[in-house]
């Protein structure tokens, strides 16, 4: 009995009708308000795979919009230029105990500068260096080069995370619920708030429309709607909800903050 039990309570929790945010943590390097960006590196191979590489790994992600270039500025104003600057790049004998190692170094400086020329962030040397083997030496600089575009890239994403946010599911919300679950968040907003209409102390329908209005953009509107659910009803998912809102709009203002000069 205990396990069948146990088994519906799963089953029960599976099915919680909820919708996921994505949540973004402050990056390693803070842009701040940053989103249109070019990328300017050397001309020359490794700052065609350098460019690509930062080209792919931006425009993956989706934090920022990836602007060509037009010759060696870009085709639209952007806020910022990713720079990726290739220094040095050679192959040599070195010593490892009683044997001479063929070793291929890399050296690339980066930084981000803003659409105007203003420093965003220092200037930093990034160096990697690998074994030749029989990897050709062009070959294993081109993969250096990529790895290091990789880093500066990494520094200046956002890291993302998913979060829930979960109905009051009662029956009278269902049709809320579903345009929400469904996408169409502008006919749940209507839904919620004609309840509230009808009746202005139908406490899930404030929490309900302060979800939509959260998914939707509207910060300030939620927290409105979150504490007036609270103030009808204080249930402890309410309580947590707003609790989880607030963390949330921390680390939003973190991540478009702008950065420390």
């Amino acid at each position: 009995m205990v396990r069948i039990l146990l088994l519906a309570l799963l089953l029960c929790v599976a099915c919680t009708p909820r919708v996921a945010m994505t949540v973004r943590a402050p990056a390693r390097v803070a842009l701040g308000p940053v989103k249109k960006v070019s990328i300017l590196t050397h001309e020359g191979r490794i700052g065609q795979v350098m460019r690509e590489r930062a080209r792919y790994e931006l425009s993956a992600d989706g934090y920022f919009t990836v602007v060509k270039l037009c010759g060696t500025s870009s085709c639209e104003p952007v806020d910022a230029f990713v720079r990726l600057y290739e220094l040095e790049v050679r192959a040599g004998l070195v010593a490892h105990g009683s044997r001479q190692v063929p070793m291929m170094h890399v050296a690339v400086e980066t930084d981000v500068v803003s659409g105007d020329g203003r420093p965003l962030t220092p200037k930093r040397i990034r160096t990697r260096q690998a074994e030749l083997g029989p990897t050709p030496g062009q070959t294993m600089a081109e993969r250096l080069a990529t790895e290091l575009a990789h880093e500066a890239i990494a520094e200046l994403l956002p890291p993302k995370s998913t979060q829930w946010l979960v109905f009051e599911d009662a029956a009278p919300f269902q049709l809320g619920i579903k345009q929400a679950l469904d996408g169409r968040l502008e006919a749940a907003r209507k839904t919620f708030q004609d309840m509230i209409d009808a009746n202005p102390k139908t406490a899930g329908a404030w929490f309900n429309l302060g979800i939509v209005l959260e998914l939707q953009g509207e910060p300030a509107a939620a927290k409105e709607h979150y504490v007036k659910a609270i103030a009808l009803a204080n249930k402890p998912e309410y309580g947590e909800m707003l609790e989880a809102f607030e963390k949330r709009q921390a680390v939003l203002r973190q991540v478009e903050a702008p950065p420390s000069r």
